[in-house]
């Protein structure tokens, strides 16, 4: 359930 977190942190990444 800590993938959400990961996922959430990998998009703003892209996003920045």
């Amino acid at each position: 359930m800590k993938a959400r977190h990961e996922y959430e942190t990998t998009t703003a990444l892209y996003v920045y």
